[in-house]
Parts: C-alpha cells; structure tokens; sequence
C-alpha cells in the first residue's frame, strides 16, 4: 500500500497530521516509526484508550513533543502532540457528554485545532446511534461558535462517517450504515455549510482511498475499506493548504490500527 498525494515535508510548511491509533501504548513504535519517518509539527491521535496518569507523554517529549491529552480506561481518549507549544486547552464538548472524545487548542502555527473522536453508534435503531447524532448536534453547534471567534479552525479527528459512496468500498453493503446514513452525513453538509472543506476530498475530488478497514474481516488485505478519517480546513485556512494525502503504507508495519493516519501540509 502507499501513501496517497506527496510526501509532506516541503520547506516553509507544517505538517498537520490525525491518526485512530486504537491503544496508545499498544501503537507505541508505530507511532514512534510515523513520527521518525516523517516531518510531523502536530499530530492528533484518537481512541488512546489509556487515563491521563498512563499517558507516554515523556516518551513523546524525548523526541520533541509537547502533548496535551484527555483519556478514559479503556474507551475513547484524545490527545494532541506539537512541536510547538500548545495554548489554553479545552475538553468538554458539552456538560451533556461527558466522555473523552473532544479537544480544543490554540496552536503556535496561526489555526485553532478541534481533535474529534465520534461516537460510532453501533446500529440505527439503538441508543448509541441517537447519542451519536446527539453528539453531533452539539459539535455542530460548538463549531458554529468557535469559527466566530477563532477563523482559523482545524476540525480533524475520527468522524466515524464515510462522507459519499465514493467513500466506501461498496456502498450496496453499508447501505443503513451507522457510517453512512444519511442523518450523518447532513451534519457533515452542515459543516460545510459553515465553510468547513474536507481538506483530502477538495485536492483529491476523484480518489478512491481508505483511511479504515475492519479487522474482523481481513479487509485491508482485500482493499476494502472507508474513508471515515478527515481533516476540516476552514475557509480562512484553506488558503494554506499544499498537499494531503492517507498513510496507508503505515498499515504494513506489525500490530497496526485498524486506521491509517490523515494528514495535510499546510504554508507557514
């Protein structure tokens, strides 16, 4: 598997990347391998499953890297990892969700950044599936304020939707998908409403690539996988944007997540 769009790394950008990494500590060297291998200046990580005492932030400042993070025994946990300093940090997406699935930052690279991890919802007729939408109806909300006061927003993460068919490997399959029903995706129309651009999609308007394939399935061996990871640039920042592309390739290295990392390079 490769790496779709080019490398980042060029001279007088920064590269902003979003990884599901499932486990921080069980991800630890490929996580150590992507950060070696790669010019990374922030990378947001999803689902560390790990509580904040647990978390390896020593590990990531020995090779650079401030970190920020919220995390839970077992479930969810978001966690944001920069070059630089990061600003004020906040956590609660609304006082009604409490779990750790959403982070808030002011970075030193002139953009705000959202890391997001998306309830999944497991099926359209439970209770985790109107939680989910929910959830996004707060997110929604939040980010309709924030863009107010901070243009320059960054929304990435694990949305746990596949924005079109063209998203997903058959879309006849996941028809009634928690992934991809069509409650979901109006949210997502509805960030773009607020201008937010789907920072891959935009570059790539006619790519077929995946950032997730199941485990349970073999999937990836079979390339059957979703696009479910994004990167939401706002209408300021877009702008900045050079290249992206999905680290597929990082799927080869033993014990992988069962998602690929996202990223963008983005002008100084």
């Amino acid at each position: 598997m490769g790496s779709f769009g080019h490398k980042p790394g060029f001279s007088m950008s920064i590269t902003l990347a979003s990884w599901n990494v499932n486990s921080v500590r069980a991800r630890m060297p490929q996580i150590e391998t992507w950060l070696t291998s790669r010019p990374n200046d922030i990378l947001a990580l999803q689902e560390t499953k790990v509580t904040d005492p647990l978390f390896p932030a020593e590990d990531f400042r020995a090779q650079g890297f401030t970190s920020v993070f919220r995390g839970q025994p077992a479930y969810n946990g978001v966690a944001i990892l920069s070059r630089k300093p990061i600003g004020p940090v906040e956590d609660e997406l609304d006082p009604a969700f409490p779990d750790r699935r959403f982070l808030l930052a002011s970075t030193a690279f002139g953009f705000h950044l959202v890391n997001l991890y998306a309830p999944n919802g497991e099926s359209l007729e439970s209770e985790k599936f109107r939680y989910k939408c929910a959830w996004y109806a707060a997110l929604i909300e939040r980010i309709r304020g924030l863009l107010r006061i901070h243009p320059s927003l960054a929304l990435v993460g694990d949305f746990n939707l596949a924005p079109a068919d063209c998203d997903v490997y058959d879309p006849e399959a996941f028809r009634g998908s928690v992934l991809t029903d069509a409650r979901i995706r109006c949210f997502l129309a509805e960030f773009e409403a607020l201008g937010l651009v789907d920072a891959f999609r935009y570059q790539h308007p006619d790519a077929t690539a995946y950032s997730w394939w199941d485990y349970r399935k073999g999937s990836a061996r079979r390339g059957e996988g979703l696009r479910i990871d994004l990167i939401l640039l706002s209408q300021a920042l877009l702008p900045r944007l050079r290249h992206s592309g999905i680290a597929e390739e990082i799927r080869s290295l033993p014990r992988p997540s069962d998602h690929a990392p996202v990223w963008v390079e983005l002008d100084s």
